[in-house]
């Protein structure tokens, strides 16, 4: 699409019962007319996409809906062109004017989501997906018919263990995220096991990976001249900080807008014991079988944990450019972080279907130093959070990787210089294309975060 300004697309929109397009008298299916604005949400902390669409009526629209259709939405853009097709949730902030137009908002998620609350998974995971690998169940409850059965793409993260259990009605997801808690990635790094799972769609498809996966993708995007929707990984695009009308032809890569949430707030983590501290495995079932014992209060079997300890055995977003941020504050708080402040109490699960010289009967006991690693390594992505805007992109996505460029807030003789802090690779943790003046221009809301800060030059 040849584009007069950056962020400019075409929209058309349709709303559709009973899988067919509703039209007009006239043989129209084309409602884009009627829409004033939209925002489409995809997030690593959602399990589907969400969408709100403003629509203005002043031909009786609202009158033939009922607010349990589909709409289709497909955008052109310069960058990239996409369809998407949301549920219906109802029909929201319906304001009538004296004129007799009205204004109404039209609430949306993905269909899987409403298919989730009428599907229950019951019986024991051997007989209901036959391979219990993680990756395999969760492709499973998402694609089999008998469940939810999605038509969309699936990237799944292989795991080391196998999940024996059985599912006393739990609802699709509900039964994902029980498997997704308990994962350990296939891949060891300097011989730790990692996990950390976490379950999403983005405008690619669904994904089951872990964080340190998401992390190694992003290096893998720099080898992508252009997004592969086979494999899921796009193109790393970079953006800049600087001011408009240097360069036209970079406004599409132009960062309009940027904020920045939190920047070592350390204060958290500490209470919460995210930095540091000890994991104990807890058998509710039988209290002798748990790593507690009947009366120790700190058995010489609870595992110490510390995020200075695991940050070398950690996928890291600037790979070996990176520099732990926590390195570099002041020796008094450093020594705060470094000593335990909690004591963290795993459930151990039912394990009656274990072997006793089975894969699972020894992933399972060390779920208590898994649960620290997962705590530790989300709050190490949190280092750094920024949030920016930028000219729509459709061909940005969660849980993947961008790379921006922000300018010091000082010059040098060779003019200004980098902010090595700010700039770097990051993990797109949400993203909202927001869309308004007449469905004809459209931003992107990215929030980021990163793990560590680059190495500046000379730095050990």
């Amino acid at each position: 699409m040849q584009r007069t300004y950056a962020g400019e697309i075409d929209t058309r929109a349709f709303l559709r019962r009973n899988g067919e397009r509703l039209k007009n008298a006239q043989g129209v299916s084309d409602i884009s007319d009627f829409v004033r604005g939209y925002t489409i949400t995809e997030s690593i902390d959602l399990v589907c996409m969400q969408a709100q669409i403003v629509l203005e009526d002043a031909a009786g629209l609202i009158g033939v809906i009922t607010g349990t259709e589909e709409i289709e939405l497909r955008i052109r853009s310069s960058l990239a062109d996409r369809s998407y097709i949301f549920r219906v949730l109802g029909i929201e902030s319906r304001v009538k004017s004296s004129r007799g137009s009205e204004v109404f908002v039209l609430n949306c998620v993905s269909e899987e989501y409403i298919k989730n609350e009428t599907v229950s998974v019951f019986g024991h995971s051997d007989v209901l997906f036959k391979n219990t690998e993680g990756s395999n169940i969760v492709r499973s409850l998402l694609k089999d018919k008998n469940f939810l059965g999605s038509d969309k793409k699936f990237y799944g993260e292989k795991t080391l263990n196998t999940h024996p259990f059985i599912s006393p009605n739990f609802r699709p997801f509900d039964a994902l995220f029980m498997v997704a808690q308990r994962s350990i990635r296939k891949a060891k790094a300097s011989g730790v096991l990692q996990n950390g799972f976490v379950f999403y769609e983005n405008a690619l498809g669904f994904h089951f990976k872990s964080y340190d996966k998401l992390i190694e993708d992003v290096g893998l995007q720099l080898t992508r001249s252009k997004t592969e929707e086979e494999s899921g990984l796009p193109k790393m695009y970079k953006y800049t900080l600087s001011d408009p009308g240097l360069d036209e032809q970079m406004d599409l890569y132009r960062i309009t807008g940027i904020g920045f949430d939190k920047d070592t707030c350390y204060i958290d983590p500490l209470r919460n014991g995210s930095y540091c501290g000890y994991s104990i495995g807890f058998d509710p079932v039988s209290l002798p079988s748990s790593q507690i014992g009947l009366s120790e209060d700190m058995p010489s079997a609870t595992y110490r944990y510390s995020l200075s300890d695991m940050w070398d055995k950690m996928e890291h977003l600037d790979n070996k450019n990176s520099v732990n941020p926590y390195t570099q504050i002041d020796n008094t708080v450093k020594g705060y972080i470094d000593s335990p402040r909690r004591i963290r109490y795993t459930p151990i699960p039912n394990r009656i279907f274990d072997n006793k010289d089975g894969q699972a009967q020894a992933t399972y006991n060390e779920l208590s130093q898994l649960e620290a690693y997962e705590f530790a390594r989300i709050e190490s992505l949190r280092n750094v959070m920024v949030n920016i805007e930028i000219p729509g992109n459709l061909d940005l996505y969660a849980g993947t990787g961008i790379d921006i460029n922000v300018s010091a807030s000082y010059n040098t003789d060779r003019g200004r210089d980098v902010d090595q802090r700010s700039s770097g690779r990051y993990l797109i943790r949400k993203i909202v294309h927001n869309v308004a003046s007449g469905a004809m221009n459209m931003t992107t809301d990215l929030t980021l975060m990163k793990d560590s800060v680059m190495r500046q030059q000379g730095q050990l």
